[in-house]
């Protein structure tokens, strides 16, 4: 029954962790589950002494001799003038397929700058999306026009701006990418979709930094939740990065669940692959400042 008296829960916890508590509403027997009538949210305690499973030991080097391999191997970029729909005056657009290593997918995405820059006016910002499977963005404009080269990263390799949307369900979700994340985790770590798809930001970030018109200085990395792990990966592998931004970033602590019987979530089964692409790990490479935000349920 409803009533104006506020709603409290007393609970404990035995060891420092969060708790969490959804209230539902339910209406002639049934439950209501429009965000008006929901409320899912919880508290910590002692939240700083969370236990965690710790990190390889060779985290730092594994991941160090990995990016130098990658920088160090020649690539010849494609990067294709093209005039999308919703293209705005003033913005260069481009598709850019770069190779990243023999074997393994390229990295795609669609690049903008400002028509005419001149060389050293701009600004890098990279935008990773998160889980899904479709056409990626256009690069946003006022961005671009605030004086900033804006590379729009696709997920998996795809291309980013296929004329059929069939292609993103047939082809890419239901083929080639099928089960992202999910799968191949038990091999090696570079089997893993989370290693390929680091090592295609990389360069798609190590692509931008040669173009003439960045100033070399500011760079600035931005994703939301599969696209958040990607920014801060970024931001950790990169040490050009001078600022990160991250919402409700996505694969933290994969241990946790079987390690200490956390809450699981929605991520895949952990292996001790998964370790090298923890984003709890990946985050202690981080030099920049990161600002995190999470979009509340109402």
């Amino acid at each position: 029954a409803t009533s104006d008296t506020p709603l409290v829960v007393t609970t404990a916890i035995p060891s420092p962790g969060f708790v969490r508590l959804k209230v539902q509403v339910k209406d002639n027997n049934t439950w209501l589950d429009d965000k008006d009538n929901v409320f899912d949210g919880g508290a910590g305690a002692d939240v700083m002494n969370i236990q965690e499973w710790p990190a390889p030991a060779d985290f730092a080097s594994f991941w160090q001799a990995a990016t130098n391999t990658l920088y160090s191997t020649p690539y010849v970029p494609v990067c294709t003038n093209f005039n999308p729909a919703g293209a705005v005056s003033g913005v260069s657009y481009y598709l850019f397929d770069i190779p990243v290593a023999a074997g393994e997918l390229n990295v795609t995405g669609i690049l903008a700058k400002p028509a005419n820059a001149a060389a050293g006016s701009c600004g890098i910002i990279t935008h990773t999306t998160g889980y899904g499977f479709g056409r990626t963005d256009l690069p946003s404009s006022s961005e671009v026009l605030a004086g900033n080269i804006v590379v729009n990263i696709a997920r998996h390799g795809e291309n980013p701006w296929h004329p059929d949307g069939s292609y993103y369900t047939n082809e890419v979700q239901n083929g080639f990418a099928k089960n992202f994340c999910f799968r191949n985790n038990d091999l090696t770590v570079q089997d893993t979709d989370y290693y390929k798809m680091a090592m295609r930001d990389l360069r798609a970030l190590q692509y931008a930094k040669t173009l003439p018109e960045w100033n070399g200085t500011a760079l600035e990395t931005k994703g939301g939740s599969m696209g958040g792990w990607r920014a801060i990966t970024l931001a950790a592998l990169d040490c050009d990065v001078k600022q990160c931004n991250a919402s409700i970033p996505w694969s933290v602590d994969l241990a946790g669940h079987v390690k200490y019987g956390y809450m699981k979530g929605w991520r895949p089964d952990w292996t001790a692959n998964l370790d090298y692409v923890d984003l709890k790990n990946l985050a202690t490479l981080v030099k920049c400042p990161v600002t995190f935000t999470a979009e509340p349920l109402h």
